[in-house]
């Protein structure tokens, strides 16, 4: 299966999981864990095996690539071992995290940026 084909079934289930939340929000937090825990075992797979044929084109970063497929398949284990109290927390946690990350990223973005200018001005 090609790279492409891969980015596209990821963006595909992506787009569909995000539809389905956004659609029957009110049916609970129950099915937006089975949900999510779906996706996340897909994106899990699909970005291991993303990884694994990207290690010779980009050979010091697709690791992260792996360590994050690793991570959603892990979490989705967390999730389904801890079925159906984990339902109760598993939304905030995951809102959580998403704000963290997003936040790290933004700074990191931020001081790349000061350097970059930082570079072309000195």
């Amino acid at each position: 299966m090609s790279d492409v084909l891969w980015a596209l079934v990821t963006a595909a289930l992506s787009l569909i999981a995000g539809v389905l939340l956004i659609w029957r929000p009110a049916e609970g937090a129950a099915s937006l864990t089975i949900v999510l825990t779906a996706f996340f075992i897909a994106e899990g797979v699909f970005q291991i095996a993303a990884s694994l044929s990207y290690r010779n084109v980009i050979r010091d970063s697709w690791g992260w690539l792996l360590a994050s497929g690793i991570a959603d398949l892990l979490l989705a284990a967390v999730i389904i071992w801890g079925w159906p109290s984990s339902s109760a927390w598993t939304l905030g946690v995951l809102v959580g995290v998403s704000l963290i990350t997003s936040g790290a990223a933004l700074v990191f973005v931020a001081i790349a940026g000061r350097n970059v200018t930082d570079a072309l001005v000195g």
